[in-house]
């Protein structure tokens, strides 16, 4: 018996019993509104940029045209269990590294992250992806192999699924260029950050699109800051800037505290929003220089939980999606009784989300074992460069705080924190055999 649970938790298909086992019990998968927006230009083929065009894209595809969803919830479940599987192969000891594999996955850290019709599934499997290949190769000290080439520029490729993917993509590498000041990190990463811009390239054009990204939503997080400054903090915004102000809406609109904290809804409709796309990124600028330590203290407060600093509202970020949102759409599950009875246990990684969606904490933590424990250097220097480079963006630009847009700094945070406690303690319980 021991040997076969053993057998099992060392098989390398793994990952793939774990992915149908979350995808059988939950089928068709977690759809929130985001879910169904994509979907529905995945069934119209209508496709914008708004999620990136490849998302929207690849789920026509997936979906055969929208029609059977499920298969999209399997493919990222599969692609994210597998990223795990190999991110702990390639990052942890090899005493620890199958078994903290095994943990992760039946998690709903991964399992039902996995089973959600995110396109931060396949983002955060390609930056898991391509940080393996850096600790694998000790930042690229040697030449790739087959393989090598082939994880790096497929986990880069998934990094563009996000419209933040390739940023962090290449700040990720920017870092490693700092640190190592090696050419086989300037001539890897830029093939890898090609790779990823000529993907959301080629797609965009395919759709008919300009830009990688709607200006739109590119902007939330811009008008969600001059909200909240008119909300809390008038007198620092000149009259000038006023007058720009109103030639987007009536100031009476802009009044909305709600953009401090969360999605800023704002009292004026989306054609005032559609014409305002040149003009917002002026008024954002200008209030910045009148007052920057207001805008960044509104970016610690809306972003609170990517600080390793505990506070309320950091440690309570939206997190998993256990439903499907709009049970209307013609999507439903096949056994809601079985739903219903494994579901709690998915709720209770929500109900632990202070610890399990703490993006903050699990920044500390790699801070702390790239300091303290110089055995999991390999591993923790790289991964903190790439949570940094995550972290980073989304404290600038995220418009809401939510949990699965941290998902790589949770995974990689706890995998390595578990990976390296269980090769500790391993090695101990040998020394006190012999």
């Amino acid at each position: 018996m021991k040997k076969s649970f053993l057998a099992l938790i060392d098989s390398k298909y793994l990952f793939v019993l774990t992915s149908f086992v979350w995808w059988v019990i939950f089928y068709p998968g977690f759809y929130s509104g985001d879910s169904f927006g994509a979907l529905n230009q995945a069934k119209s083929g209508q496709i914008s940029n708004v999620y990136t065009a490849a998302w929207p894209l690849t789920l026509r595809v997936l979906t055969i045209g929208g029609r059977v969803p499920g298969l999209a919830t399997l493919a990222c479940v599969l692609t994210l269990s597998y990223a795990v599987k190999y991110f702990c192969q390639n990052a942890l000891p090899k005493s620890s590294a199958n078994l903290t594999a095994a943990l992760l996955l039946i998690t709903p850290l991964v399992g039902a992250m996995g089973i959600t019709l995110w396109h931060d599934i396949p983002m955060t499997a390609g930056l898991l992806i391509t940080l393996s290949v850096v600790i694998h190769t000790s930042t690229f000290k040697e030449r790739l192999n087959k393989s090598e080439y082939a994880h790096l520029f497929g986990g880069a490729l998934l990094t563009s699924y996000r419209p933040n993917g390739l940023p962090t993509l290449l700040v990720f590498f920017v870092f490693l260029l700092l640190v190592a000041r090696s050419r086989n990190v300037m001539k890897y990463g830029s093939m890898a950050v090609l790779v990823a811009l000529l993907f959301s390239v080629i797609t965009t054009f395919m759709v008919g699109q300009r830009s990688l990204v709607s200006p739109v939503y590119a902007q939330e997080w811009m008008r969600s800051d001059i909200a909240c400054s008119w909300a809390t903090n008038p007198t620092k915004i000149s009259k000038d800037v006023q007058g720009e102000m109103e030639r987007v809406a009536p100031l009476t609109q802009w009044d909305n505290a709600a953009g401090c904290t969360f999605l800023n809804k704002l009292g004026f409709g989306s054609d005032q929003v559609e014409r305002s796309t040149h003009l917002v990124p002026a008024i954002w600028f200008r209030i910045f220089e009148a007052d920057p330590v207001g805008i960044v203290k509104i970016h610690g407060s809306r972003n609170a939980y990517l600080l390793p600093i505990p506070t309320t509202r950091g440690m309570n970020p939206p997190f998993i999606h256990s439903i499907i949102e709009f049970p209307d759409q013609g999507i439903s599950y096949a056994a809601p009784k079985v739903v219903a009875i494994f579901r709690p246990y998915v709720r209770a990684w929500n109900g632990l989300r202070p610890i399990t969606a703490f993006a903050g904490l699990w920044l500390a933590v790699l801070m702390g074992l790239a300091i303290f424990s110089k055995q999991s250097r390999k591993s923790t220097l790289p991964a903190l460069a790439m949570s940094l480079a995550l972290e980073g963006i989304l404290f600038a630009f995220a418009p809401i705080p939510d949990g699965r847009y941290a998902l790589p700094v949770l995974i990689v945070g706890q995998a390595i924190a578990v990976g390296f406690a269980l090769d500790f303690f391993f090695r101990k319980r040998g020394q006190k055999k012999i």
